[in-house]
């Protein structure tokens, strides 16, 4: 069988793309050293000559993964060393499967994957805040994931954590984008659980397009092994995979996005010399609002109606009547902006 490389060009735009009589397959003959030349030769031609874009198999059997009867998720990991443009690629990859998502749910791919769904150099709290607030049917994209859930950290609270996440996360049904400088930076337990792997092996981003080499992920349920397999679609195993410019717009929010969880990241190491937030502090803050919310459910209408009729009163006072804290009883004037008047001194 001649080895097939994909090609999956994608312009600027911003609808799902329209399929093309055309096969996404490239035939090149034999994979040697000018492969790679010959491929990125073709797709600038393909861009010089402004063609429009097949479909993705590879997005194709994705979307329809995540969305039929036997409830799978998607796990995709994308490397290469650092500037070679993995992020880049991931969100193409995002683009391609949302689009195709979007064929068979409805709607328009941003309401399956937007700038809400990327969680750019975070932590792994950040990362479990956006998954548990995800929809179903999602694509996500974990950026520089070694920096949430890296190899240095396997016994630590937020690796099992996600963990745990990927665990359950079929029942979510999503996709979900991860992308590292090396599979060694990330975890073992979570590398274990990726199902498809891509990894950037030339960069063109003056051309406007990344050539991966692309392959399946399996884990032996015996010897507990790692094998990996050539993506192969209609008996066609494919050697090389090519990323194509994502829309403007996402990549704006994009980048958006990364730089304000850069200045977090910075500013958290300077104030703590800790890349991670402090998680007991956040779970206090947690109880806390949830605490105010109670107290404001249960007793706002009558804290307003006793300052209605006592705009003076003293604030141990009301927070005898309503049977609270001082500072609880502060902290519901504060959120319902309400001052109470300086009492009145009488005349001695």
């Amino acid at each position: 069988m001649e080895n097939a490389i994909s090609v999956i060009p994608s312009p600027l735009i911003e609808q799902t793309p329209e399929p093309l009589d055309e096969d996404p397959v490239i035939h090149l003959g034999a994979v040697n050293g000018s492969a790679v030349k010959r491929l990125a030769n073709y797709v600038q031609n393909f861009i010089k000559n402004k063609r429009n874009p097949p479909r993705s198999k590879f997005a194709i059997y994705v979307a329809a993964r995540i969305t039929g009867i036997d409830k799978q998720d998607a796990v995709c990991m994308v490397t290469g060393r650092r500037g070679s443009g993995k992020s880049f690629s991931c969100l193409y990859l995002g683009w391609r499967i949302s689009s195709e998502i979007a064929l068979l749910l409805g709607g328009k791919w941003q309401n399956y994957f937007n700038s809400k769904n990327i969680v750019a150099l975070e932590d792994s709290a950040r990362i479990a805040e956006l998954l548990n607030s995800s929809d179903k049917y999602q694509v996500i994209l974990i950026d520089d994931a070694s920096v949430a859930v890296g190899n240095r950290g396997w016994a630590s609270i937020e690796n099992r954590n996600f963990l745990a996440l990927l665990t359950t996360c079929r029942v979510r049904r999503w996709c979900l984008l991860i992308n590292a400088p090396t599979r060694r930076s990330i975890d073992t337990q979570i590398k274990d659980m990726v199902d498809f792997s891509f990894y950037v092996i030339a960069s063109f981003h003056a051309g406007g397009f990344n050539v991966l080499k692309a392959s399946r992920e399996e884990i032996s349920p015996y010897s507990g092994k790692n094998y990996t397999h050539k993506l192969s679609y209609d008996g066609t195993k494919f050697d090389y995979w090519v990323a194509f410019a994502p829309p403007k717009e996402l990549v704006k929010e994009y980048d958006i996005v990364r730089e304000e969880g850069a200045i977090r990241l910075n500013q958290r190491i300077v104030e703590t010399g800790n890349f991670k937030p402090d998680g007991k502090k956040n779970n206090r803050e947690r109880i806390s609002e949830r605490n105010l919310q109670r107290d404001l459910t249960t007793h706002g209408d009558n804290l307003r109606k006793i300052v209605s009729s006592e705009p003076d009163i003293a604030l141990t006072t009301l927070a005898s009547r309503l049977v609270l804290s001082v500072s609880s009883t502060k902290r519901m004037l504060e959120n319902l902006g309400i001052t109470l008047e300086k009492r009145k001194r009488g005349r001695y």
